[in-house]
């Protein structure tokens, strides 16, 4: 087993278990099994190779923690769910780029940049998400409309550039 897939199974199972625990917490532990059939399906889907099934997972991790949010849930439960599933979602993506990646292209090499970059992407936007968990502001819905075009915008940036580095 490769590191990325092994680092994959580990943040499925992180996700499932933040999320459960953010459920539990609240009082809505029949929420568990929901998200742990989740996760046995993701994992199931690796063995099948499913392609389609870690985006439909995803989608649903990110209702989940929406849903959790709103129903008043720990927010930093709902975070650490969310970006742990992000990275198994990319993790995934990796895995399927790495099989049909030839076989004597460096993976290793490979694998260790892109786990680099995860965890740099990831610590710096749940950092980031964690201030602004902290920090409460009164803005009004211009500012705010144009302050999510600016993110919205640096975000297409950065995927730009991540997409023409090469890895």
């Amino acid at each position: 087993m490769t590191l990325t897939e092994h680092v994959r199974r580990v943040a499925i199972g992180s996700a499932m278990a933040t999320l459960s625990l953010g459920y539990a917490r609240g009082g809505l532990g029949m929420w568990v099994v929901a998200f742990a059939a989740a996760a046995v399906v993701w994992w199931l889907a690796l063995r099948l190779k499913w392609d389609w099934v870690p985006s439909l997972a995803l989608a649903g991790y990110v209702l989940a923690a929406a849903a959790g949010c709103w129903l008043g849930l720990s927010p930093a439960a709902m975070l650490a769910g969310l970006v742990v599933a992000l990275c198994a979602w990319d993790l995934d993506h990796f895995a399927q780029r790495l099989r049909s990646a030839k076989p004597d292209t460096a993976t290793r090499a490979l694998e260790r940049r892109h786990m680099e970059r995860l965890a740099f992407v990831s610590g710096l936007g749940a950092s980031l998400a964690a201030i602004s968990l902290a920090i409460s502001l009164k803005l009004s819905f211009g500012v705010l409309l144009i302050l999510s075009l600016l993110v919205a915008l640096g975000v297409a940036r950065t995927f730009g550039w991540l997409r023409r580095t090469p890895e």
